[in-house]
């Protein structure tokens, strides 16, 4: 009695395992996705400008003086002018 009741439920066990493989496995291959995009096109109109620019540099006496230079100036279009106003010669120091 005891031998048939392993029996019976080992049985089931093995059916319910197949089972699951087989269900995942339709699942895994069955799946379909559906992609609804709405693209739009357009201009987009994008602009750089330089609004303000504060700088420290050294006056004759030694001592930092601190400059700013609040001219709106736009870079949007290519340029050759140095958009961080430091001229040649200068030396850069970044303080902690």
């Amino acid at each position: 009695m005891k031998k048939t009741k392993v029996i019976i439920i080992s049985c089931i066990t093995i059916l319910v395992c197949l089972s699951l493989i087989i269900v995942g496995t339709y699942a895994l291959f069955s799946q379909t996705v559906n992609i609804e995009n709405h693209l739009q096109a357009g201009t987009l109109k994008v602009k750089l400008e330089r609004t303000d620019l504060i700088w420290v540099e050294l006056n004759v006496d030694g001592y930092l003086e601190e400059n700013q230079d609040s001219t709106v100036k736009d870079f949007t279009s290519p340029t050759s002018e140095n958009i961080f106003g430091i001229e040649d010669g200068v030396l850069v120091e970044v303080l902690p």
